[in-house]
């Protein structure tokens, strides 16, 4: 959803809201190892989900001087993203090593490492 708002001829404000469900994501239930070999027992297809999105974004924009016979037109625009500090994740990976395996989620701003089974 997003909404302006034209405060006067030179300034204008926003706001955008975002809102996601997870999407499906099939995880890693369990391990087992047969000599050196791990091997991973998935669960069914899709069956669970990435965390839900939500964050809002917020501006203002102030235009410059709005004369019809100048060449060259200015603005200058203050954004803040994200001010929720969601954290949507988009890819995970999942690392065996040995008898450890760990699950990263990454995202656009950090990255979330767990150890898994």
């Amino acid at each position: 959803m997003q909404a302006n708002f034209k405060a006067s001829r030179r300034i204008i404000f926003s706001a955008n809201i975002t809102y996601s469900t997870g999407r499906p994501i099939t995880y890693p239930v369990s391990k087992y190892q047969q000599g050196e070999q791990v091997f991973l027992q998935y669960s069914k297809y899709n069956q669970y989900r990435i965390s839900d999105y939500f964050r809002i974004d917020v501006s203002a924009m102030l235009n410059g001087n709005l004369k019809k016979n100048q060449r060259v037109h200015s603005s200058l625009t203050l954004s803040f993203y994200n001010l929720t500090a969601g954290t949507m994740p988009i890819r995970y990976t999942l690392k065996v090593r040995g008898k450890i395996c760990s699950l990263s989620a990454f995202n656009i701003w950090h990255c979330h490492p767990n150890n898994y089974l």
